[in-house]
């Protein structure tokens, strides 16, 4: 302790002899040799980058953060069916150059080429409509107070501030967990250090819903589930999350842009 007082009492020293020297420089060099300095000019261009960056930062912080949507191939056109030609040349028959038959010889009539099978066109699926699916209205995953909210949220663990893209709703473990909103289990993840045990619903249409640090799920990947349909039990939070208070994380996407599903639960 005696060592780290020491070190910032140096350092206060330090500030305050660089602070006098500086505006003792200041005091005695006129404006304009000041601004056309090269260290001023290098303070405005680290200041504009500083600005940029941070405006940049704050317009998008998912992308801050790493999450950016998949890349999705564009769609390619079927080549179009030729159908080929009846006849195969290999099998036609050879005409005389000479035109004339050899006395004698006995006229044959011309051999008729081997029906060749035509090809069928396959038949092409129709496309089906895609399908809209618009979400007004979500069941409550849980029974619980809602303790984190969506945004810019302070984190126990992390001491800082961090952009939670869901909602913490307050539970015990071993509370059970449904879906909010029909669909199919898209995918599970377990053993996640930041979300634990994390259940995707896919619910057509763009929408998608995210249960995390779940202990036990009670449904497989494929499954269709219904709106209030068990997904499994709340376990406790994960290493990530451990100093928070145990709760359920519970998000809602849409294109893979993140929703406030809170003005939505009923």
């Amino acid at each position: 302790m005696k060592f780290i007082l020491a070190r910032l009492a140096r350092l206060r020293l330090y500030t305050v002899l660089l602070v006098h020297r500086l505006a003792k420089r200041v005091r005695g060099a006129s404006p304009s040799r000041l601004v056309r300095s090269r260290r001023a000019l290098i303070a405005a261009y680290m200041l504009a980058i500083i600005a940029l960056a941070g405006a940049w930062w704050w317009d998008n912080p998912e992308r801050f953060l790493g999450q950016r949507p998949p890349f999705t191939p564009p769609d390619r056109p079927a080549p179009p069916v030729v159908n080929p030609p009846l006849g195969d040349p290999a099998i036609q028959p050879a005409a005389d150059p000479a035109g004339e038959q050899p006395k004698g010889a006995e006229q044959k009539p011309p051999e008729q080429p081997a029906p060749v099978a035509q090809p069928t066109t396959p038949a092409v699926p129709a496309i089906a409509a895609p399908v809209t699916v618009n979400i007004d209205t979500l069941h409550r995953p849980v029974a619980g107070e809602i303790i984190k909210q969506y945004g810019f949220r302070w984190s126990a663990t992390h001491q800082d501030f961090r952009y939670h893209l869901g909602i913490g709703i307050a539970a015990s473990p071993g509370s059970t967990i449904v879906a909010a909103y029909a669909g199919r289990i898209k995918s599970i993840e377990t053993n996640h250090p930041e979300w634990g045990t994390l259940v995707v619903v896919d619910h057509g249409g763009g929408w998608r819903t995210e249960y995390a640090s779940l202990a036990a799920p009670a449904v497989r990947v494929g499954q269709t589930v219904t709106a209030g349909q068990k997904l499994g039990q709340l376990g406790p939070n994960p290493p990530a999350r451990s100093a928070d208070a145990t709760q359920l994380y519970f998000a809602l996407f849409k294109d893979d842009e993140s929703h406030d599903p809170a003005p939505k639960m009923r």
